[in-house]
C-alpha cells in the first residue's frame, strides 16, 4: 500500500489571518497534492462562498433561538428546550438553502425521541 495524503480543516475565526486568507488560491495550490479532501459543507462555504456561509450560520442561529423560545413557551424544561434548539439549528444546516431543512417542532421532537438525529 502506498502513501496517501489527507487534508483536514478546522473552524476558523473569520477575523484571524487564516479567516481572511484567500482560501480559493490556497486550495488551488494544495489540492493537486492531496488524495483525500472531505470538508464539511460549512467549511467549504467558509472558504469558497463566504456570503452563503454567513447566511447559513445566521439562519441556523435564528432557527435555534426560535425552537428554544417555542419550547419554553410550550412549558418544556430547559434541557429539552436546548435539545430542540440544537436539533432545529442542525436540521437547518442539512440543506443548501435556508428553509429546506426546517421541520415543525413536533417532528423535531419525534426525531430526537426516536434517535434519528444522533445515529
Amino acid at each position: 500500500m502506498g502513501l496517501a495524503t489527507s487534508l483536514d480543516l478546522a473552524a476558523v475565526d473569520p477575523e484571524s489571518d487564516a479567516g481572511r486568507a484567500d482560501w480559493e488560491r490556497i486550495l488551488r495550490g494544495v489540492l493537486p497534492y492531496v488524495d483525500f479532501f472531505v470538508p464539511s459543507f460549512e467549511e467549504l462555504c467558509f472558504m469558497l462562498d463566504r456570503p452563503r456561509y454567513e447566511d447559513l450560520i445566521r439562519k441556523a442561529g435564528d432557527v435555534s433561538i426560535a425552537a428554544f423560545l417555542t419550547s419554553i413557551l410550550d412549558e418544556e424544561g430547559p434541557e429539552e428546550a436546548i435539545c430542540n434548539a440544537a436539533a432545529a439549528g442542525a436540521l437547518c444546516c442539512t440543506a443548501y438553502d435556508a428553509v429546506s431543512g426546517l421541520k415543525p417542532l413536533k417532528e423535531i421532537r419525534r426525531m430526537i425521541v426516536e434517535g434519528e438525529l444522533y445515529k
